[in-house]
C-alpha cells in the first residue's frame, strides 16, 4: 500500500490495522510513526509472498527456495539494523561520529525490536539499486528528518563524575518578631503605663486578637468593652487585646500585671486541651460552638496577691454588669485553684473555696513573711538529691541565672495539677 493512500486514512482505521498485526505499543504511535510501521510490515510481507521464479527444476527450485528465504532473513535482519541504526539520539551530537551505532539483532527478534524502537520516515530512508538483497543506507544529517525521536534505550554511555552544586542563598527570610529573647519573655521591672501597653502590643495575645479580628463578620465583635465605658486618656485603645482592664495598666505592682496575663494565657490552654479551638479560630470566625468568642470572655478587672505564691483575680462581663467573678490563682503559671462560683466548701479564701491542704498552706505563706516558705518543696521527685524541686542541680550552678532558673521553675509548676 502506498504512503499516500495511508495517509488518506483515519488515526483509528490504522491503529485497527497495527493492532491486527500485533504491534507493540502501537496505541502510542501518532500517526506518521503508525504508516511507518504499517509500511515496513508491507515490505517484509512482499519479501515473504513473492520470492524469485529462476525457471529451475523443483529440486533446484527448492534450494532457490530456500536460498530466497535466507536472503529474505537477512534482508529483514539488516533492514532491522539500519532502522535501528538511523534512530539517533539529537542529544548526542556532541559524539565524534554523526551516526549511531548498530545494534546487533538475530532474525527471530528484529521485527519485534524493530517495532519497539522508533524509526524515522520512509522518506529518508535511501535504497540502493541492488534488486538481490534489500539493504538501506543511514540518510545523511541533511536528509534525516527533524521529527526523529529521541531513542528509548542508548547504545553508549559517557562516563561523567558527578559535580556537587553551588551553594544557594536562602531566600527564606524568618521573621524576627515570632522568636524573641528569653529575657523579653520574663515580666521586666515595668512599673510605668506606657511600658505595660508596649509589652501587650508586641505579645502572642494582641497577635491572637489582631488575626481574629480580620476575619470576623461582624465588625462588632472587635469590640471587647461597652463602646459608653470608654473615655479619652484609655490606654488599652490601640490595643487589640481587651482582656485586661485598663485600670490594671496604670496601678499595681509589675508582678501582678504578669499573673494577669498568665492568668489569661492559662484559660486559653485549657481551651485547646479541651479541643474547643474553633472558638477562637479564623475558621470559626471567632463563634465555635465548643465555647463562647474570646473577645466576650470576662475583663480582668483586679489582681491582687494574697500570699506568697497566690493571687485573687476578679473578673467582670461588662461595666453594667454587678456580677463579679473571683479566681485563686497560682502566680508561677495561671492555673486557677479555686472560684467564687459553683462550689460549696466551708474553707474559702477571698469568697473561693480550697481544698484543706491548700487552704493550710496559703494560711502558713502570708505576703512579706520573714522566712519564705517554698511551693516547689511539695514537689517530689525521684532523685531530690541530683534534682530539687525537679530541676537539676548541675544545670543551676552552671548557668547562674535567677531568671532562667524562674523560668525552669515554671516549667515544674506547670507539669503538675493542684487538684486531683
Amino acid at each position: 500500500m502506498q504512503e499516500k493512500n495511508l495517509r488518506a486514512l483515519k488515526v483509528v482505521e490504522l491503529k485497527a490495522r497495527c493492532k491486527d498485526w500485533k504491534v507493540p505499543n502501537y496505541s502510542k504511535l501518532n500517526k506518521a510513526e503508525l504508516i511507518q510501521q504499517i509500511l515496513v510490515h508491507d515490505r517484509l510481507s512482499l519479501d515473504l509472498q513473492h520470492p524469485v521464479d529462476t525457471g529451475l527444476e523443483p529440486s533446484k527450485q527448492r534450494s532457490s527456495s530456500s536460498e530466497a528465504q535466507n536472503t529474505s532473513k537477512r534482508s529483514r535482519t539488516s533492514l532491522a539494523s539500519q532502522l535501528i541504526s538511523t534512530n539517533i539520539d539529537r542529544d548526542s551530537t556532541r559524539q565524534a561520529s554523526p551516526l549511531a551505532p548498530t545494534v546487533a539483532l538475530t532474525p527471530s527478534t528484529a521485527f519485534r525490536e524493530a517495532n519497539i524502537l522508533r524509526t524515522v520516515p520512509s522518506s529518508s530512508l535511501v535504497t540502493s539499486t541492488n534488486t538481490n538483497d534489500h539493504t538501506f543506507r543511514c540518510p545523511t544529517a541533511k536528509t534525516r528528518s527533524d521529527k526523529v525521536r529521541p531513542l528509548l534505550i542508548k547504545s553508549t554511555f559517557q562516563k561523567s563524575t558527578f559535580k556537587a552544586p553551588a551553594p544557594r542563598e536562602h531566600s527564606h527570610r524568618v521573621a524576627q518578631h515570632d522568636f524573641q529573647t528569653v529575657n523579653y519573655l520574663v515580666i521586666p521591672a515595668m512599673e510605668l503605663t506606657s511600658d505595660r501597653v508596649a509589652y501587650i502590643r508586641s505579645h502572642f495575645l494582641n497577635r491572637l486578637m489582631t488575626n481574629l479580628n480580620k476575619h470576623r463578620s461582624l465588625s462588632s465583635h472587635s469590640r471587647r468593652t461597652d463602646p459608653k465605658s470608654e473615655t479619652a486618656d484609655d490606654v488599652t485603645s490601640i490595643l487589640a487585646f481587651r482582656g485586661i482592664d485598663q485600670s490594671i495598666y496604670g496601678k499595681g505592682t509589675a508582678e501582678d500585671f504578669a499573673v494577669a496575663i498568665r492568668f489569661w494565657l492559662f484559660r486559653l490552654h485549657v481551651l485547646m486541651q479541651l479541643g474547643c479551638g474553633e472558638g477562637w479560630s479564623s475558621y470559626g470566625n471567632g463563634m465555635g460552638l465548643p465555647s463562647p468568642d474570646l473577645s466576650s470572655w470576662p475583663v480582668v478587672t483586679s489582681c491582687k496577691q494574697i500570699s506568697q505564691h497566690f493571687w485573687s483575680i476578679q473578673t467582670t462581663a461588662s461595666q453594667s454588669d454587678s456580677a463579679v467573678t473571683t479566681f485563686l490563682v497560682l502566680g508561677l503559671t495561671g492555673e486557677v485553684l479555686g472560684t467564687s462560683t459553683g462550689q460549696q466548701n466551708s474553707h474559702k479564701i477571698e469568697g473561693c473555696g480550697a481544698r484543706l491542704d491548700w487552704y493550710n498552706f496559703i494560711a502558713r505563706t502570708p505576703v512579706g513573711a520573714a522566712s519564705p516558705t517554698e511551693l516547689l518543696d511539695q514537689i517530689k521527685t525521684k532523685n531530690d538529691v541530683d534534682y530539687p524541686h525537679g530541676i537539676s542541680r548541675a544545670w543551676k550552678t552552671r548557668v547562674k541565672d535567677i531568671v532562667m532558673v524562674r523560668i525552669a521553675q515554671r516549667v515544674v509548676a506547670a507539669s503538675v495539677v493542684l487538684n486531683r
